[in-house]
């Protein structure tokens, strides 16, 4: 059971094949315990789609969690939760749309430095501190302090959303990763802009910190950075991860 489970993990590495009907028509008639496998990792993995900079949509059994949206288009979608990890514009400028987009149920979660600019929605607005969770009915969320880069006075607390098989960590604009650095998530957005947040030599440098390098990288917040330069070192220092690098819109495959 554990080599079909490996065989599966392997077959839905790209998302895609998911929508392939030839595999999975394959894996029921010829070995329908994959199958069933396949099944389960489907509904317990979220879909995850990159909204430029540092920006993310995840998707969940009928949930949705938007990070940093960093313009007013970012924000103008239905979903649940809307969370900031600081309170810059570039990763809170599509709040207030997303808040008025359903006026009912969505809720905005930040430390107080987001949160105060935001009393006007009363209480559809949580304020967190670094080290607390939360828990949701199909996930929980995990508020980790990442010391923000150029902005010292700056309040940057990612995030750590685990799902029942899967686990996303947000760094924000974060220059040190140490509170992660214990924590097995199967993928990590990691900023490589410099100055303002890790830059890509720090990055990696932060990285060889963990115990456990997640399986997963995805660079934001690059500016000017060379997101291939970085993927290239960084699969040759870590080659057991995997560097994404995203385009705006896609849903993300691992």
């Amino acid at each position: 059971m554990i080599k079909s489970f490996g065989r599966v993990q392997a077959f839905l590495r790209n998302r895609s094949n998911r929508l392939d009907k030839t595999h999975i028509r394959k894996l029921i008639l010829y070995n329908p315990l994959e199958f069933f496998y396949f099944l389960g990792f489907i509904m317990s993995t979220p879909t995850i789609t990159y909204l430029g900079q540092s920006c993310f949509l995840l998707d969940f059994a009928s949930s949705k969690i938007l990070i940093d949206p960093g313009n007013k288009a970012n924000g103008r979608m239905k979903g649940d939760i809307v969370y900031a990890t600081h309170r810059h514009v570039d990763h809170t400028a599509g709040i207030n749309e997303f808040l008025e987009f359903d006026e009912e149920s969505t809720i905005l979660i930040g430390n107080k430095q987001v949160t105060k600019n935001y009393v006007k929605w009363g209480d559809r607005v949580k304020t967190i501190e670094d080290g607390e969770t939360m828990s949701f009915d199909n996930f929980d969320l995990e508020f980790i302090s990442a010391r923000h880069g150029l902005f010292q006075g700056e309040k940057n607390i990612g995030i750590i959303i685990s799902f029942p098989s899967f686990k996303f960590g947000h760094l924000g604009d974060g220059v040190s990763f140490d509170g992660f650095a214990d924590k097995k998530v199967d993928m990590l957005a990691v900023p490589i802009a410099g100055i303002v947040t890790a830059s890509p030599k720090r990055a990696i440098r932060e990285l060889s910190k963990f115990e456990e390098p997640p399986p997963i990288i995805v660079p934001i917040h690059w500016l000017f950075r060379s997101t291939k330069g970085f993927c290239k070192k960084l699969e040759k220092i870590f080659p057991q991860t995997k560097c994404l690098i995203p385009k705006k819109g896609e849903i993300l495959s691992y």
